[in-house]
């Protein structure tokens, strides 16, 4: 048995390096661990450590996101990410001279960069917290797609220390939101996130006040009080064997506030609002039953203009008709209270035109109450006067009802929109200007209304000559055809 000349080679080293042997190895076991550094430490990773991963389509990513940033991470990380937040809420230095640059500005969120990983301490488990992203390569004719998520890692055989944190983070947010001050906006997902959750945030908005909804008198207080009626009597609808939903269709012409009291109605209950739009191309049957059974108990559903959603009864849409949705008639009344739909949501449709929707879509079970919203009595102007006024004057509200009543004077009861007004007050705070110049603000919104009357006029007196025009040229185009047939046989 031949055996390697170890001892000479061994001299031969150390009169050369003059090291001891022992660290040589050493050195030589280190350079080969570091070549499986990757694999070591996956196998610690899995063997040793759990995690909790959440993507960037979840609600929970933006709650962990802004719980990290508040963990001043720029004291413990060096690789960094900021990022502005719009529509965050910013609590202003009174002593600013300038508080309105300060409004326009802003919030400002730290975070780990997307590749870092950051480190703290939770219930005396030490949890790393790593953002990283992951890519969708496109079809042909979709974009490549990124995605991010977020892992919570800690060493221990449970999850639960990770979980833990989540809730906590939930929770605390959720404490502030019973006394939430914004309006969550939701929209279907698209392509590439709808795999995660069918639907994404769209926009936060700040809770619209019911104060600031001006409707005919008990209007507001009726819809309040049935919609409240519906969301506390989930029990009688079990008991009952009756499905658990409320159908509202608000209808009448532009500016009268059918979607203004959307946004009112979900601050006052704390939900939220789904916005599907039935026109988009990538929405057809399937997919809008799909979100329909995905819909959250207490959320609102709101379809707006659902006249010009371009629902027909056929299977295949006009595709001349570039109005037309790939949702049908059938298709969408099957979403809305099929089956397979979701329970517990306010469904609300509003439109311009009532008598352009199908019969279909009104009755009783899809559409429980209907509510007209008109232009704005002189009731109603003298409560937006004193509303958007009063703030803005040291008078007394005897002076303010006078003022009021002198203000709606000069405007035609059931004449102008809610909007109309609203903007006409919005550029004159000062209630005795606002008297003074409703007069002749009255006069030139007449004028416009007249001038649009007889553009119309003209362009329906133009359409039936064209129209006209078309049928003689038919008809001379048919005689010459027949004489032409004559001829020929």
């Amino acid at each position: 048995m031949l055996t390697f000349p170890w001892h000479p080679f061994q001299t031969l080293l150390l009169d050369n390096l003059g090291r001891d042997m022992n660290a040589i190895v050493g050195l030589f076991f280190m350079l080969i661990v570091s070549g499986y550094h990757r694999q070591i430490v996956k196998f610690v990773e899995e063997q040793f450590s759990s995690s909790i991963s959440v993507d960037q389509s979840d609600d929970l990513y933006d709650l962990v996101m802004s719980w990290i940033s508040e963990q001043k991470p720029e004291e413990h990380s060096k690789t960094l990410s900021v990022r502005t937040v719009f529509g965050k809420d910013r609590n202003l230095d009174t002593g600013t001279e300038d508080k309105h640059r300060h409004l326009r500005m802003p919030a400002i969120q730290v975070t780990p960069a997307i590749g870092s990983t950051f480190h703290l301490r939770y219930k005396d488990y030490r949890i790393s917290f790593r953002r990283d992203m992951i890519e969708s390569k496109g079809d042909g004719t979709k974009p490549t797609a990124e995605k991010e998520f977020i892992t919570l890692r800690c060493f221990s055989t449970s999850p639960r220390p990770c979980s833990d944190l989540i809730e906590h983070i939930r929770l605390a947010h959720y404490t502030q939101s019973a006394t939430m001050t914004r309006t969550t906006i939701r929209k279907p997902s698209d392509s590439f996130n709808r795999r995660f959750s069918p639907w994404t945030k769209l926009a936060t908005q700040p809770i619209e006040s019911m104060n600031s909804v001006d409707l005919e008198s008990g209007q507001k207080e009726r819809i309040i009080k049935d919609m409240e009626d519906y969301l506390n009597s989930s029990e009688m609808y079990t008991a009952s064997g009756t499905p658990y939903r409320r159908g509202y269709l608000f209808y009448g012409p532009p500016g009268t506030g059918k979607t203004s009291i959307v946004r009112a109605l979900a601050g006052h209950f704390k939900v939220d609002i789904y916005l599907p739009n039935l026109s988009n191309y990538d929405l057809d049957d399937e997919r809008f039953q799909l979100l329909m059974a995905n819909l959250p108990k207490g959320s609102i559903l709101l379809i707006e203009d659902i006249d010009a959603a371009g629902l027909t009864r056929d299977d295949t849409p006009d595709s001349n008709d570039s109005c037309d949705s790939k949702i049908t008639l059938a298709g969408f009344l099957n979403a809305i209270d099929g089956i397979a739909s979701s329970q517990g949501h306010i469904l609300i449709m509003t439109t311009n035109c009532r008598s352009k929707l199908d019969d279909a879509m009104l009755r009783p079970g899809r559409v429980d109450i209907e509510e007209y919203f008109g232009n704005a009595s002189k009731d109603t102007a003298k409560n937006m006067f004193i509303r958007m006024c009063s703030p803005h004057t040291a008078k007394t509200i005897e002076e303010m009802r006078r003022l009021a009543t002198e203000f709606a004077e000069h405007i035609s009861d059931k004449k102008f929109s809610p909007a109309q007004i609203q903007g006409f007050l919005q550029q004159r705070r000062d209630p005795e200007k606002a008297c003074a110049d409703i007069s002749e603000w009255v006069k030139g919104e007449n004028t416009k209304c007249e001038s649009g009357m007889q553009l119309d006029n003209i362009a329906g007196k133009s359409s039936a000559e064209v129209s006209s025009d078309n049928q003689v040229s038919r008809k001379f185009g048919m005689a010459f055809l027949g004489m032409l047939f004559s001829w020929v046989t």
